[in-house]
């Protein structure tokens, strides 16, 4: 009886740590890959209280230089604080589970729907509430497949001593979610502060950088983990209907939890064409560079694609 006992236990244990150690690298997979992409027609900048570049914030959204200050002076009349968007993508990635060795490639879809409310709280500090539902479907890996829903309130402030200078400060809550059952299998709180830099060259284009620091509490705890980096972007509107970003960023993740420390490099650039008022279609290509003082981590992942995007604000 003892012996049987102990074998049940022991085989719980065994299933409750393979189960768990499941979890964690689900988490790891499905949280890289909602980093590696873009949900807009633009890359995000870690400075923007907004999830993208939609935002008539920092930067100016595409379009504003080539209609004449006369236009920017009229829609300044009236800022719009909600925004609503949604779209549709495809994308091809060389390393669909982020592996080092046995690399595997495959496409996968990937579709989501955003409401934003951005209030102007005084003149130089505007607010954030914002949900976004989205979903991943694999070609040819559908145990990959996962639903994610993130909340995020934030707030940027502006210095009016230091011009397009802002400081943020945001809160994000993150579930990914089993297809089959809807349960979720990693959730993740982060708290983030930094800063940023815009340098408008011409009315047409500019560069911007900054740093960022978050903080995270997540579960399972074997994938939380805080992240300091810096990052740089340069957006330039090509025509009055087509723009280009490329963005850099370098950060150093910590995991208190799992004694490891990684080296994360994520590079993008992306082509947007803004078809109508409410309607983008975007290309766009990633790759990412981690190393991991615990070398099984390490992997290298290039991500290409494109999709169409509604968006609506008033």
């Amino acid at each position: 009886m003892r012996y049987l006992l102990g074998t049940v236990l022991l085989t719980a244990a065994t299933t409750c740590f393979a189960q768990s150690a499941v979890d964690v690298g689900r988490a790891e997979q499905g949280r890289r890959t909602l980093t590696l992409t873009p949900s807009g027609p633009a890359q995000q900048t870690e400075g923007s209280v907004s999830s993208n570049l939609n935002s008539p914030e920092i930067p100016a959204t595409q379009g504003d230089s080539d209609l004449g200050q006369q236009w920017i002076l009229k829609r300044m009349e009236r800022t719009p604080s909600f925004f609503f968007s949604g779209g549709v993508d495809g994308f091809y990635t060389n390393n669909v589970a982020l592996t080092r060795n046995g690399t595997q490639d495959t496409g996968f879809l990937h579709a989501h729907a955003n409401a934003s409310w951005l209030p102007q709280i005084t003149p130089n500090l505007k607010g954030e509430l914002s949900f976004e539902q989205a979903t991943f479907r694999y070609a040819d890996f559908g145990a990959l497949d996962f639903d994610s829903q993130t909340f995020t309130a934030g707030l940027t402030a502006y210095c009016p001593h230091l011009p397009d200078v802002s400081f943020f400060a945001r809160y994000g809550y993150i579930r990914l979610l089993n297809v089959s059952s809807y349960d979720e299998f990693f959730t993740e709180h982060t708290f983030t502060l930094g800063f940023q830099k815009v340098w408008r060259l011409t009315q047409s284009h500019y560069f911007y950088a900054g740093w960022a620091s978050q903080f995270d509490i997540a579960h399972p705890v074997n994938a939380q983990r805080d992240e300091h980096g810096a990052f740089v972007g340069y957006h330039i509107n090509l025509t009055r209907c087509l723009a280009a970003d490329v963005y850099y960023r370098s950060a150093y993740y910590v995991y208190n939890q799992a004694s490891r420390n990684d080296w994360n490099n994520l590079a993008s650039a992306t082509l947007s064409y803004q078809v109508t008022s409410w309607l983008t279609a975007n290309a766009s290509v990633s790759y990412a560079f981690n190393r991991s003082d615990k070398s099984v981590f390490d992997y290298a992942a290039f991500n290409g694609g494109g999709g169409v995007y509604l968006n609506a604000s008033f």
